[in-house]
Protein backbone atom coordinates (compact mmCIF):
# COMPACT_ATOMS: atom_id res chain seq x y z
CA UNK A 1 0.00 0.00 0.00
CA UNK A 2 1.65 3.30 -1.01
CA UNK A 3 2.08 5.74 1.85
CA UNK A 4 3.99 8.95 2.40
CA UNK A 5 5.22 10.18 5.76
CA UNK A 6 7.43 13.07 6.85
CA UNK A 7 9.42 12.12 9.96
CA UNK A 8 8.20 14.09 12.96
CA UNK A 9 5.71 15.74 10.67
CA UNK A 10 2.18 15.11 9.45
CA UNK A 11 1.20 11.79 7.91
CA UNK A 12 -0.03 12.09 4.34
CA UNK A 13 -2.74 9.41 4.03
CA UNK A 14 -2.82 7.26 0.88
CA UNK A 15 -5.59 7.90 -1.66
CA UNK A 16 -8.99 6.45 -0.91
CA UNK A 17 -8.49 3.82 -3.63
CA UNK A 18 -5.61 2.25 -1.65
CA UNK A 19 -7.28 2.10 1.79
CA UNK A 20 -7.16 -1.49 3.08
CA UNK A 21 -10.39 -3.38 2.52
CA UNK A 22 -11.61 -6.72 3.84
CA UNK A 23 -15.14 -8.11 3.73
CA UNK A 24 -16.88 -7.71 7.08
CA UNK A 25 -14.35 -5.15 8.39
CA UNK A 26 -14.20 -1.34 8.43
CA UNK A 27 -10.86 0.44 8.21
CA UNK A 28 -10.54 2.57 11.39
CA UNK A 29 -7.73 4.87 10.22
CA UNK A 30 -3.97 5.23 10.25
CA UNK A 31 -2.05 5.06 13.54
CA UNK A 32 0.92 7.33 14.26
CA UNK A 33 4.01 5.22 14.84
CA UNK A 34 5.77 5.40 18.17
CA UNK A 35 2.72 6.05 20.36
CA UNK A 36 0.79 3.42 22.32
CA UNK A 37 -3.00 3.15 22.42
CA UNK A 38 -4.59 6.03 24.30
CA UNK A 39 -1.97 8.59 23.22
CA UNK A 40 -2.34 11.26 20.56
CA UNK A 41 0.61 12.86 18.79
CA UNK A 42 0.77 16.67 18.84
CA UNK A 43 2.68 19.10 16.67
CA UNK A 44 4.15 20.73 19.80
CA UNK A 45 3.66 21.42 23.48
CA UNK A 46 3.85 24.93 24.89
CA UNK A 47 4.89 26.29 28.27
CA UNK A 48 3.53 29.56 29.64
CA UNK A 49 6.69 30.03 31.70
CA UNK A 50 5.92 27.78 34.66
CA UNK A 51 5.87 24.27 33.16
CA UNK A 52 8.94 22.18 32.37
CA UNK A 53 10.06 18.57 31.87
CA UNK A 54 12.78 16.50 33.54
CA UNK A 55 14.40 14.08 31.06
CA UNK A 56 15.77 11.91 33.89
CA UNK A 57 19.29 11.96 32.42
CA UNK A 58 22.48 13.88 33.21
CA UNK A 59 24.76 15.23 30.49
CA UNK A 60 28.49 14.73 30.01
CA UNK A 61 31.23 15.19 27.41
CA UNK A 62 29.68 12.49 25.19
CA UNK A 63 26.14 13.91 25.23
CA UNK A 64 24.48 15.53 22.23
CA UNK A 65 21.05 17.17 22.24
CA UNK A 66 18.91 18.02 19.21
CA UNK A 67 15.69 20.01 19.59
CA UNK A 68 13.18 21.92 17.53
CA UNK A 69 11.77 24.87 19.47
CA UNK A 70 9.95 28.17 19.07
CA UNK A 71 10.02 31.15 21.41
CA UNK A 72 6.61 32.82 21.65
CA UNK A 73 7.55 35.74 23.89
CA UNK A 74 10.52 38.08 24.21
CA UNK A 75 12.58 37.46 27.32
CA UNK A 76 13.06 40.42 29.65
CA UNK A 77 16.14 38.67 30.98
CA UNK A 78 16.90 35.16 29.69
CA UNK A 79 14.89 32.10 28.67
CA UNK A 80 16.46 28.78 29.60
CA UNK A 81 15.66 26.48 26.65
CA UNK A 82 17.16 23.21 27.91
CA UNK A 83 20.04 21.82 29.92
CA UNK A 84 21.66 21.44 33.33
CA UNK A 85 24.66 22.92 35.12
CA UNK A 86 26.48 23.24 38.40
CA UNK A 87 27.43 26.88 37.85
CA UNK A 88 27.75 29.18 34.86
CA UNK A 89 31.35 28.08 34.42
CA UNK A 90 31.42 24.47 35.53
CA UNK A 91 29.71 21.21 34.54
CA UNK A 92 27.37 23.03 32.19
CA UNK A 93 25.24 21.74 29.30
CA UNK A 94 22.73 24.48 28.51
CA UNK A 95 21.16 26.51 25.70
CA UNK A 96 19.71 29.97 26.33
CA UNK A 97 17.88 32.81 24.71
CA UNK A 98 20.14 35.66 25.80
CA UNK A 99 17.48 38.27 25.01
CA UNK A 100 18.53 38.75 21.35
CA UNK A 101 20.80 35.80 20.53
CA UNK A 102 21.13 32.10 21.25
CA UNK A 103 23.93 31.16 23.60
CA UNK A 104 25.25 28.03 25.24
CA UNK A 105 27.28 26.95 28.25
CA UNK A 106 29.27 23.73 27.94
CA UNK A 107 31.75 21.96 30.19
CA UNK A 108 33.76 24.70 31.90
CA UNK A 109 32.86 27.47 29.45
CA UNK A 110 31.05 30.68 30.22
CA UNK A 111 28.25 31.91 27.98
CA UNK A 112 29.11 31.65 24.28
CA UNK A 113 26.94 33.67 21.91
CA UNK A 114 25.80 32.50 18.48
CA UNK A 115 25.16 34.81 15.52
CA UNK A 116 21.53 33.78 15.17
CA UNK A 117 18.87 36.16 16.47
CA UNK A 118 16.17 34.79 18.75
CA UNK A 119 13.05 35.90 16.90
CA UNK A 120 9.70 35.02 18.44
CA UNK A 121 7.23 32.82 16.55
CA UNK A 122 10.10 31.43 14.45
CA UNK A 123 11.05 27.72 14.61
CA UNK A 124 14.68 26.78 15.22
CA UNK A 125 16.50 23.46 15.21
CA UNK A 126 19.20 23.49 17.88
CA UNK A 127 22.07 21.04 18.33
CA UNK A 128 24.46 21.10 21.29
CA UNK A 129 27.46 18.79 21.68
CA UNK A 130 31.21 18.94 22.30
CA UNK A 131 31.49 20.23 18.72
CA UNK A 132 29.57 23.36 19.67
CA UNK A 133 26.19 25.02 19.27
CA UNK A 134 24.52 24.62 15.88
CA UNK A 135 21.40 26.59 14.87
CA UNK A 136 19.37 25.50 11.84
CA UNK A 137 22.26 23.49 10.45
CA UNK A 138 24.84 26.28 10.56
CA UNK A 139 26.09 29.14 12.77
CA UNK A 140 28.38 26.74 14.65
CA UNK A 141 29.77 28.19 17.88
CA UNK A 142 32.87 26.07 18.46
CA UNK A 143 33.77 24.78 21.91
CA UNK A 144 37.55 24.61 22.32
CA UNK A 145 38.99 21.68 24.26
CA UNK A 146 36.04 21.09 26.62
CA UNK A 147 36.95 19.44 29.92
CA UNK A 148 35.39 16.17 31.01
CA UNK A 149 32.29 16.71 33.14
CA UNK A 150 28.95 15.31 34.31
CA UNK A 151 26.11 17.64 35.21
CA UNK A 152 25.04 17.28 38.87
CA UNK A 153 21.37 17.36 37.93
CA UNK A 154 19.20 16.08 35.10
CA UNK A 155 18.72 17.86 31.79
CA UNK A 156 15.42 19.78 31.77
CA UNK A 157 13.31 21.05 28.86
CA UNK A 158 12.01 24.64 28.98
CA UNK A 159 14.33 25.14 31.99
CA UNK A 160 17.70 23.98 33.31
CA UNK A 161 18.61 21.67 36.17
CA UNK A 162 21.08 22.80 38.81
CA UNK A 163 22.12 26.30 39.82
CA UNK A 164 19.23 28.80 39.90
CA UNK A 165 16.84 26.33 38.28
CA UNK A 166 13.12 27.09 38.28
CA UNK A 167 13.50 30.72 39.33
CA UNK A 168 12.31 33.96 37.78
CA UNK A 169 13.45 37.55 37.64
CA UNK A 170 16.24 39.55 36.04
CA UNK A 171 19.62 37.89 35.50
CA UNK A 172 18.60 34.48 36.80
CA UNK A 173 17.20 31.47 35.00
CA UNK A 174 13.74 31.83 33.57
CA UNK A 175 11.53 29.02 32.33
CA UNK A 176 11.13 29.36 28.58
CA UNK A 177 7.88 30.71 27.17
CA UNK A 178 7.45 28.80 23.96
CA UNK A 179 7.17 25.44 22.23
CA UNK A 180 9.03 22.16 21.89
CA UNK A 181 8.38 20.20 18.68
CA UNK A 182 10.78 17.38 19.57
CA UNK A 183 13.82 16.64 21.71
CA UNK A 184 16.49 13.98 21.19
CA UNK A 185 19.37 13.11 23.48
CA UNK A 186 22.32 10.99 22.39
CA UNK A 187 24.97 9.38 24.58
CA UNK A 188 28.18 8.34 22.79
CA UNK A 189 26.21 8.30 19.55
CA UNK A 190 23.34 6.18 20.94
CA UNK A 191 19.84 7.65 21.04
CA UNK A 192 18.73 7.60 24.70
CA UNK A 193 15.75 9.98 24.51
CA UNK A 194 13.46 10.54 21.53
CA UNK A 195 10.73 12.74 22.95
CA UNK A 196 7.68 13.73 20.91
CA UNK A 197 4.74 15.93 21.97
CA UNK A 198 1.66 13.98 22.94
CA UNK A 199 -1.41 13.85 25.16
CA UNK A 200 -2.90 10.82 26.88
CA UNK A 201 -6.51 9.68 27.17
CA UNK A 202 -6.97 12.03 30.16
CA UNK A 203 -5.81 14.98 28.01
CA UNK A 204 -2.61 15.35 30.06
CA UNK A 205 -0.03 17.00 27.78
CA UNK A 206 3.64 16.06 27.77
CA UNK A 207 6.39 14.32 25.78
CA UNK A 208 6.34 10.61 24.91
CA UNK A 209 9.78 9.01 24.78
CA UNK A 210 9.92 6.27 22.15
CA UNK A 211 13.17 4.87 23.60
CA UNK A 212 12.02 4.16 27.18
CA UNK A 213 8.27 4.08 26.37
CA UNK A 214 7.72 6.70 29.08
CA UNK A 215 5.38 9.70 29.19
CA UNK A 216 7.14 12.78 30.61
CA UNK A 217 4.85 15.49 32.00
CA UNK A 218 5.13 18.81 33.81
CA UNK A 219 7.14 18.49 37.03
CA UNK A 220 6.80 22.06 38.28
CA UNK A 221 3.42 21.55 39.95
CA UNK A 222 2.23 24.80 38.40
CA UNK A 223 -0.27 24.87 35.55
CA UNK A 224 -0.32 22.64 32.49
CA UNK A 225 1.29 22.56 29.07
CA UNK A 226 -0.82 23.77 26.17
CA UNK A 227 -1.35 21.19 23.43
CA UNK A 228 -0.51 22.03 19.84
CA UNK A 229 -2.59 20.73 16.92
CA UNK A 230 -3.10 16.99 16.63
CA UNK A 231 -0.84 15.32 14.07
CA UNK A 232 -2.84 12.79 12.04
Amino acid sequence: IPTSCVYDGALTPPPVSSIPQKTGYTFAGWKVRGLPDGYTKLQYIQSSGTQYIDTGLKANLNTKAVAKIMLTDNASAYWAIFGARETKTSKAFTVWDSITKFSCQYSSSGGMMSNTDTIINTPYVIELSSAGLNINGNDLTTINNPASFTTPSNVLLFNIGGANANTTGNNVNRIMVGRFYYFRLYQSGTLVRNMIPAKNSNNVVGMWDTVTKTFFTNVSGSGSFTAGPVVQ
